[in-house]
């Protein structure tokens, strides 16, 4: 939430003494791996507060590390249109930002990430804090979301379109300096400095919006296509967003962002992106976890690069990955062996979400019988899921979210389906059964479901105690 800090507060280090009205955001570190609601309260108690103070020249707002991704939390609207009416009215809270008659000053410690970042953008000025490895983006991408408080129109405004298509689609982050050397911080100074150097910045004006081009957006959506198909539609709709603000049509962009919160705060794919970024971030934590300090890096750049982390991860862990691709590796050989065609197989891997997971076949030279994508898909894909189920009723990893977890970073499962488990609980255990079922009796035993998983069905169980947690 929104605090006061009096004299002498501290938050993350930082020591706060100002003649200025300091007010904080900051979030607990036990809920790191979820959004948070009452931002918009929290925003308008705060310039109330700003408002009645007679004293000092600026209000100061403090955002870090412990205040990484306040907000509304995605997962908790029960409809989109309850989604939408939270988004418009934090958007009405950070606008207030902008149009205070008393400035206020974003003071920048940590990682500024998502909701915090755009607070800080609305800000008539930016500081960071030395010596606290400030880093700056639109983080909500990695929950499987798009800004939607007006970040990008301000980044365009202050910068341009180019930085604004490489943070929002391309997961950028900027440290401190190349945040000032691009204009989007005013200064980086010590604490101790922090109160002088924000009366003096406090009456500075947003620059006008540069000329701004579509070219770098179609050059953005091509990379998306071929990166990733359309299996991440968070970056799409930031593209969409940026687009309009190209076309000079602000009050379209401010729609279309509501529009793509209400939309994707209930998909699917934001639900298992939050989940799997919760669990990776929270095993990292302990002595065997799968990825190492790998997390961030590989979230950010959302499936590009997320199988480069091998060497930090524990040998079960990479043991396990290795079983279930091996599995995923002997079906695409046997389609080819049958006559498809092995880029045709790639191609449809790729389609499905894979990450850089090619079967090491060689083409063969009269290859080439076309076979539809869905089912190369599901015939390399369950056999991976089977596997997994059989490699966690024998123990070889202790729980279906280790297993998620090694899979996506090892081996490049799709992230946006969550991993093989939160896969088996999305698709439901009855339907896989039914699916496996068909392909064991025209494929062989690869297809077979283990007890576990018709255990599962005949209950009508899941994976994971609360299916989307």
């Amino acid at each position: 939430m929104v605090d006061g800090a009096g004299q002498g507060g501290e938050s993350s280090g930082v020591t706060q003494n100002s003649t200025a009205v300091p007010v904080r955001i900051r979030e607990p570190a036990s809920s790191a791996s979820a959004l948070r609601s009452g931002l918009a309260e929290a925003l308008d108690e705060a310039l109330d507060r700003l408002a009645a103070e007679r004293n000092g020249p600026a209000g100061l707002l403090w955002l870090g590390s412990d205040a990484a991704r306040i907000g509304a939390d995605a997962l908790s609207h029960p409809t989109r249109s309850r989604a939408e009416a939270s988004c418009r009215a934090e958007r009405a809270a950070v606008d207030r930002i902008a149009t205070s008659p008393k400035p206020v000053v974003a003071v920048l410690h940590g990682d500024v990430d998502g909701t915090s970042f755009e607070v800080a953008l609305a800000c008539r000025a930016r500081i960071a804090v030395e010596g606290t490895a400030c880093s700056l983006a639109f983080s909500d991408t990695e929950f499987g979301l798009a800004p939607r408080l007006g970040g990008l129109a301000r980044v365009v405004a202050t910068c341009g379109i180019g930085l604004a298509v490489d943070l929002a689609a391309r997961g950028r982050r900027l440290d401190a300096q190349e945040a000032l050397a691009l204009g989007l911080i005013d200064a980086i100074v010590p604490a101790s400095s922090v109160d002088r150097h924000a009366a003096e910045l406090a009456q500075k004006m947003s620059p006008s919006a540069p000329r701004i081009s579509s070219t770098t957006i179609e050059g953005a959506r091509h990379e998306l296509r071929v990166r990733h198909g359309g299996n991440y539609p968070a970056l799409v709709r930031a593209l969409d967003v940026i687009e309009a603000l190209a076309q000079k049509r602000p009050d379209l962009a401010a729609e279309m962002e509501v529009f793509s919160f209400g939309e994707l705060a209930m998909s699917t794919t934001a639900k298992n992106l939050a989940a799997l970024r919760g669990a990776a971030l929270s095993l990292e934590r302990h002595e065997n976890a799968p990825t190492g300090g790998a997390i961030r890096s590989a979230l950010a750049s959302l499936g590009l690069g997320y199988a480069a982390h091998a060497h930090a991860v524990a040998l079960p862990f990479r043991r396990f990955a290795a079983r279930i691709f091996s599995s995923l590796e002997t079906e695409a050989r046997r389609l080819i062996a049958a006559g498809a065609s092995a880029s045709h197989v790639r191609s449809a891997l790729r389609a499905w979400g894979f990450l850089g997971q090619d079967p090491a076949v060689d083409e063969k030279p009269s290859a080439g019988r076309r076979i539809a994508p869905e089912i190369v898909q599901m015939r390399c894909a369950l056999p991976l899921v089977l596997e997994a189920l059989r490699a966690l009723e024998a123990g070889v990893i202790p729980s279906p979210l280790h297993g998620d977890v090694a899979a996506v970073f090892l081996g490049g499962f799709p992230p946006f389906r969550g991993g093989p488990f939160r896969y088996v609980d999305d698709v439901g255990p009855r339907e896989i059964v039914a699916r496996a079922d068909v392909l064991a009796r025209e494929h062989g035993p690869a297809f077979v479901p283990p007890p576990l998983l018709r255990s599962l069905a005949e209950r009508g169980a899941r994976l994971y105690p609360s299916h989307g947690s």
